[in-house]
């Protein structure tokens, strides 16, 4: 979302609700307490990946195999400290083309785990054997 799209009024006032019952006015205040600190962060154009500690990891898998779990690869994170969350796949694409998009037997997913310093992605399902892939993995 742009600064441009953002509506002019940040917050909502009880002055505009003058009917409302009492529990609505209290429900308004918790609700500005909320909607005023995103809209700041919005109004600042701080994005996911500023906002939090992901990162993005990018591997090339050569010669992809047909059998996902010998698809693996170790990587320290750079900017992540501590046990990520989730480790997903944000994009697998051909590396002789990247253009093209039907190249999976199915859905990308992972297997992985955490050893303590680094994540180990310990299986690759749905690539194609025998092609190499550019896999970009998101991690938080």
């Amino acid at each position: 979302m742009s600064q441009t799209n953002l509506p002019s009024t940040k917050r909502f006032y009880s002055e505009d609700y003058k009917d409302a019952p009492p529990w609505f006015q209290r429900f308004l205040s918790q609700l500005n307490l909320y909607t005023e600190p995103i809209y700041n962060v919005l109004n600042q154009a701080v994005d996911f990946m500023q906002n939090t500690t992901g990162e993005y990891y990018t591997y090339v898998l050569n010669n992809a195999s047909p059998t996902p779990k010998t698809n693996t690869f170790t990587f320290t994170p750079k900017k992540f400290v501590g046990k990520p969350n989730a480790v997903i796949p944000a994009q697998i694409l051909y590396a002789s083309n990247p253009a093209q998009t039907t190249f999976y037997l199915a859905a990308p997913s992972i297997d992985w785990t955490w050893t303590g310093s680094q994540v180990k992605v310990t299986a690759v399902y749905g690539l194609v054997p025998n092609m190499t892939y550019n896999i970009t993995l998101l991690i938080w």
